[in-house]
């Protein structure tokens, strides 16, 4: 399995290094204050935490794989197999 691919997935598995997920979370701290997602960058950047203790970036991803692929099945499948192989 594509290992960017299982590192992406347990970063939002909430499994990943602190160094890893806080640069994933000031990234998406920038992207939530710029859509006016969050009142500022610190806000955004807690939401992002959040978003990944909570499970419910990882179940973006979920969603996003199902409506990317012609078979959704297949995707998630995929989707499924990288976790595992990410061992989370």
């Amino acid at each position: 399995m594509d290992a960017a691919a299982q590192g992406i997935v347990r970063i939002l598995k909430g499994a990943s290094t602190p160094t890893r997920t806080n640069i994933v979370c000031l990234n998406s701290a920038l992207i939530l204050y710029v859509a006016g997602k969050a009142a500022s960058i610190p806000e955004g950047y807690l939401r992002s935490h959040e978003l990944i203790a909570s499970g419910a970036a990882y179940k973006a991803l979920e969603k996003w794989v199902a409506a990317q692929n012609r078979d959704p099945q297949a995707g998630l499948a995929k989707l499924k197999a990288v976790t595992q192989a990410a061992e989370v």
